[in-house]
């Protein structure tokens, strides 16, 4: 009797630890960042745009998690909370800033720029 009890809780231990072992995911949010506009002022939810050249659109995929289509894009100085972690960061929630960047010789394009 006492080899089975054992036995019980061995697997009931090995079971929650696979449980444990999961990813956290987290819910996917858009806050205007400190930069502010008037089309996204600091701690605001950032607005819904039509897709378009002076907006980010797909969210980007980092550490093996694909890319997010969507259908409304985001303003420059916006703040996205992706649905899951940076391994690098103990798994806190990656986020990513809506900036243009001006590279030559083509013309400055919003798009999200992730710190890793």
């Amino acid at each position: 009797m006492r080899i089975r009890l054992a036995l019980g809780a061995t697997v009931i231990l090995i079971q929650t630890s696979l449980a444990c072992d999961a990813p956290p995911t987290y819910p996917v949010s858009f806050t205007c960042d400190s930069t502010g506009s008037t089309a996204c002022p600091a701690g605001a939810e950032c607005p819904a745009l039509p897709l378009g050249a002076d907006t980010c659109g797909d969210l980007p995929g980092l550490f093996g998690h694909p890319a997010t289509p969507v259908t409304a894009g985001r303003p420059v100085g916006c703040l996205v909370s992706l649905s899951y972690g940076n391994p690098y960061y103990g798994g806190s929630q990656q986020t990513c800033n809506c900036s243009t960047l001006e590279l030559p010789p083509s013309q400055p394009a919003p798009q999200w720029i992730c710190p890793i």
